[in-house]
C-alpha cells in the first residue's frame, strides 16, 4: 500500500505531516478496496497474488486459512458483512480493477472519516490535497463515461460513493473492535498509531 501512495506524484509532493495526516484518515477504506483486489467471490477467499495468472493448492490451503483466522478474528457475521460490501462493488465495477486503482486514487485525498477521531489533524496544504482529489474523481468519472454511457456512468459513481460511505463505517466498527480487543493481543506498531492506540 505505501509502495502504491508513493507512485502517486501528488502525495509525494505534500509535506510529511500531510502524507501521514492522509494516510491516517483514509488507511483502513484503502485497505477495503484492496481486498477488491484480492478477493474471489465465486470462492469466497482472498488471494494475495495480484496479477498472478495460476493458483497452487498451497495458495488454496493459505486462502482457506486466512478466512478461517478473518472468522475467528472478527466473528461470522462481520466477515459476512465485509464480503457481502466487497461483492457489491465487484458487481459495480463490472471486474473492472483500473476502476478500484482510481478510486483508491480519489480515496487517498478524501479527509473522510478518521480512523482517530480524537485527533483532528489540520493539514498544511489543503488547497493541493483538494485538486489532487479533484483530478482523481474527474479522471474516474471520464473513465467510467469512456467505459460505460453518461447516464450509466453517473449510476456507477453513486453506487461508488455509496460504498466507500459504507466502507467508512466498516472502519469505525473495526477501530472500535479493537480498541475494545485488540489491547489483549500482539499489534504491530504501524497499526496501534492508524488504530489510535497511545
Amino acid at each position: 500500500m505505501i509502495n502504491f501512495l508513493r507512485l502517486i506524484p501528488e502525495f509525494e509532493l505534500l509535506c510529511e505531516h500531510d502524507r501521514l495526516s492522509l494516510v491516517k484518515y483514509n488507511f483502513m477504506p484503502l485497505l477495503v478496496l484492496r481486498d477488491v483486489l484480492i478477493y474471489d467471490p465465486k470462492s469466497d477467499l482472498y488471494y494475495d497474488d495480484t496479477g498472478s495468472t495460476s493458483r497452487s493448492a498451497i495458495d488454496g490451503k493459505f486462502a482457506q486459512y486466512y478466512k478461517s483466522l478473518c472468522i475467528l478474528f472478527y466473528g461470522y457475521e462481520f466477515y459476512e458483512l465485509y464480503s457481502s460490501h466487497l461483492r457489491s462493488i465487484i458487481n459495480i465495477i463490472d471486474n473492472d480493477l483500473l476502476i478500484i486503482k482510481l478510486l483508491m486514487l480519489v480515496l487517498i485525498f478524501l479527509k473522510g472519516t478518521s480512523i482517530n477521531d480524537e485527533h483532528v489533524s489540520i493539514l498544511f496544504d489543503p488547497q493541493s490535497v483538494f485538486n489532487a482529489h479533484s483530478k482523481y474523481v474527474d479522471l474516474l468519472f471520464r473513465y467510467l463515461i469512456d467505459r460505460y454511457s453518461f447516464d450509466i456512468a453517473i449510476t456507477k459513481m453513486m453506487q461508488l460513493i455509496q460504498n466507500i460511505f459504507k466502507i467508512q463505517d466498516n472502519a469505525k466498527l473495526y477501530q472500535e473492535k479493537m480498541q475494545k480487543e485488540g489491547k489483549n493481543i500482539d499489534i504491530h506498531p504501524l497499526m496501534k498509531s492508524l488504530i489510535g492506540f497511545t
